[in-house]
């Protein structure tokens, strides 16, 4: 079982790594100062309120993310979900994955990337294959050297003459989304992480600490070192810290990689384990290892954005129809009966199709599709729970 801290740990430790520093990083290049910490607060309470109401579904429970998800979607949305859920914590693993060879080639050069990929899945299998003990343990190690990396960072990069945006690619509105979807799949695979808690108190302070603490401070790092860039027609993060001693910055990079990577491993790992029972937890550990060092080829990195907004179709869907449940019916999802979970299955399928298409036809109602999907989706599920309740409407 694990306590307040060693939650914190595992949570603050897949923070504390370069696509959180790069929201803020990205937010701070278009918005002024007090703008882009405005919204990073903004966003992290409204993250925090979110999940709040989503682990409610795991309090009293010991269940994974994707068990969870079979109380609700049926057989076919089952799979859906646990398909989306296993693409995105890969697709994360991924681009951590180029990141961190990235600065370890500063460090060893003429050595190919695959050979130091192929070494890194290794050690990320080994700390994995102990599952949430030794990740956690890991993190509390290396937590020291990621707190004074991010102040050396920040602190030579103050040194610099701040710059003025000289764009507007993201309004206020657009930089909350992007807050808030950077940690939408974090949220939704909670109930991985959280279902060894000791208690349903620890699980409150450990989300205190990383939305209200951990999560602002580290994109407010980002924010910081984009207003103190070299040049205001500097975008890219890597070449906007400070040079002077690349061998401390590698290493702080590296470490973060690795943390992050362990969780997103465990996660893809414990998702495959569950949907195909004849699949053990080592044996998911190694496929999901392989795959991802075949995907770091294609340098997913490079389309960040994109990415992180095509993911957030499956999550936000999956998380907000979970939500919706826990809101109106009051954790009465774990009574729910092969026939609703018939109708669950057949609404996830509806909303699937009709925001994949929405997206290809670039349809949208407000300016963020984000905000699309989450009113379209509460409001229908919301509906079609009440409608049930009231009258039995749906009959199989």
């Amino acid at each position: 079982m694990q306590n307040w801290k060693q939650l914190s740990y595992l949570q603050i430790g897949n923070a504390c790594c370069l696509p959180t520093v790069f929201v803020g990083y990205f937010i701070g290049s278009q918005l002024t100062l007090f703008s882009s910490i405005s919204v990073i607060v903004f966003g992290n309470i409204f993250l925090f309120f979110l999940a709040l109401i989503y682990t409610q579904l795991i309090k009293d429970r010991d269940l994974s993310t994707i068990e969870c998800a079979k109380l609700l979607f049926g057989k076919t949305g089952t799979a859906l979900c646990g398909l989306g859920l296993y693409i995105t914590m890969i697709g994360w693993m991924t681009i951590q994955l180029n990141i961190t060879v990235s600065f370890i080639l500063k460090l060893v050069k003429h050595t190919p990337p695959f050979l130091i990929e192929g070494m890194l899945m290794s050690l990320l299998f080994f700390i994995t294959r102990w599952e949430l003990k030794a990740i956690a343990r890991f993190n509390q190690v290396i937590f020291p050297v990621l707190l004074i990396g991010m102040l050396y960072i920040v602190l030579h990069s103050l040194k610099i003459q701040p710059v003025l945006p000289t764009s507007s690619l993201l309004t206020p509105t657009l930089s909350i989304m992007l807050v808030i979807n950077t940690c939408l799949g974090v949220i939704f695979d909670f109930p991985t992480f959280f279902r060894k808690k000791t208690s349903a108190k620890d699980v409150y302070i450990s989300l205190i600490l990383l939305f209200l603490v951990a999560l602002p401070l580290i994109e407010v790092a980002g924010v910081i070192i984009a207003t103190h860039r070299s040049s205001a027609q500097e975008v890219d993060l890597i070449k906007s810290l400070p040079q002077q001693t690349p061998l401390f910055f590698s290493i702080f990079f590296i470490l973060s990689g690795i943390s992050a990577n362990c969780m997103n491993l465990y996660s893809a790992s414990i998702t495959v384990t569950k949907l195909i029972k004849k699949i053990n937890f080592n044996r998911s550990l190694l496929i999901t290892s392989v795959i991802s060092v075949f995907l770091a080829t294609f340098n997913l990195e490079k389309n960040y954005l994109s990415y992180l907004e095509t993911i957030n179709i499956i999550i936000t869907l999956m998380g907000s129809m979970l939500v919706t449940h826990i809101i109106l019916n009051k954790q009465n999802i774990f009574k729910l009966s092969e026939n609703q979970k018939y109708h669950y299955d057949f609404l996830f399928l509806f909303f699937l199709i009709y925001f994949i298409s929405t997206k290809f036809l670039n349809l949208k109602i407000f300016e963020d599709s984000f905000l699309d999907m989450l009113l379209i989706t509460f409001s229908i599920t919301a509906i079609f729970i009440l409608l049930h309740r009231r009258k039995n409407v749906f009959i199989r």
